[in-house]
C-alpha cells in the first residue's frame, strides 16, 4: 500500500481538485483496456473501490490530519473538500464511460467509511458529515453507508439523520439491534448486512459459529457475511457458518 503523501500547509493550501482525467496515464490505460473489452464481449462496466472521504484524505495529509481537526480545522476542510470533489468528479467520469459501453445505471453509492472508527462522532459530524449528506442528497436513491469498525452505534443517531438508505454494512462487533431500530424503514426495500467477525470463525467451534450467527439475525439484519477468513481456518467452521445462515436465515 503507498505510503501517505504527507503534504504540509502551503500544499495543502494550494491543493485543487482533478476535473479531467484524460491526460492521466493510468486512467488512460484503465480506459484502453475497457475499450477493448468492448470490442470483445459488446459491454463493459468499470469498476473500482472509490474509498472513503477520510481514508482519501489521510493518503493526501497523513497523520497530521488529526491534529488538524483540533489544530488546523480549515486545513482539515480543505482536504476533506479538494478529496470529495475529485472522487465525485471521477464518479462522474466512469459513469459516463459506462454509460458508453451499456451500463447506465449506478447500483448503489455508498459513504465507504472505513476509517471513521478512527474519529469520535464530534469530529464526525462537523467534517465528515457534510460530505456524506451530499451523497445522500445527491443519489437520494442509491446511497448506503459502510461503516466496517465496531462501533457503528456510536455513529447511527448521526448516519440516521441522512435520509434513509438502502444499503447499511455493520462492522462486526458494533450493537447490531440498536442500527437495524434506527436505519430501518419501511418505505423501501433495503439491504441491512451484519458482520461476522473472521476471528470467530477461526477461534470458534460449530457451537460457537451457530450462536452468533443467530444472534446477528436475530437483531434484524437480512444479510450476513464474514470478510475475510484466516488460511487455517478449520473447514468444519466454514461449513458451519454457511449452514448457519441458511438454518436461521431462512426463518426471517
Amino acid at each position: 500500500m503507498r505510503s501517505p503523501l504527507n503534504l504540509n500547509d502551503e500544499e495543502i493550501e494550494n491543493l485543487k481538485h482533478i476535473g479531467d482525467y484524460d491526460n492521466i496515464d493510468i486512467i488512460r490505460l484503465w480506459i484502453e483496456k475497457a475499450r477493448y473489452l468492448k470490442k470483445k464481449y459488446g459491454k463493459v462496466q468499470l469498476g473500482f473501490n472509490m474509498q472513503g472521504i477520510l481514508s482519501t484524505a489521510i493518503k493526501v495529509r497523513g497523520e497530521a490530519l488529526f491534529i488538524d481537526f483540533f489544530e488546523n480545522p480549515d486545513i482539515a476542510k480543505k482536504t476533506l473538500e479538494v478529496c470529495f470533489e475529485t472522487t465525485e468528479n471521477l464518479r462522474e467520469y466512469v459513469y459516463r464511460y459506462n454509460c458508453e459501453n451499456g451500463y447506465p445505471e449506478i447500483d448503489r453509492v455508498q459513504a465507504t467509511n472505513c476509517a471513521v472508527a478512527l474519529v469520535s462522532p464530534d469530529i464526525y459530524r462537523e467534517f465528515i458529515m457534510p460530505y456524506d449528506l451530499r451523497l445522500a442528497q445527491r443519489f437520494t436513491s442509491k446511497f448506503g453507508i459502510h461503516h466496517c469498525g465496531p462501533n457503528m452505534d456510536r455513529f447511527a443517531e448521526l448516519y440516521a439523520a441522512l435520509p434513509k438508505g438502502i444499503y447499511y454494512d455493520i462492522g462486526y462487533g458494533s450493537d447490531v439491534e440498536k442500527c437495524v431500530e434506527l436505519f430501518k424503514t419501511d418505505a423501501f426495500p433495503q439491504l441491512i448486512r451484519g458482520r461476522l467477525g473472521p476471528h470467530i470463525l477461526l477461534n470458534s467451534d460449530e457451537a460457537g459459529i451457530e450462536s452468533e450467527i443467530k444472534r446477528i439475525i436475530n437483531s434484524g439484519v437480512n444479510k450476513v457475511v464474514c470478510v475475510g477468513a484466516d488460511q487455517n481456518t478449520p473447514d468444519r467452521n466454514i461449513d458451519a457458518y454457511f449452514k448457519s445462515v441458511w438454518k436461521h436465515g431462512n426463518k426471517q
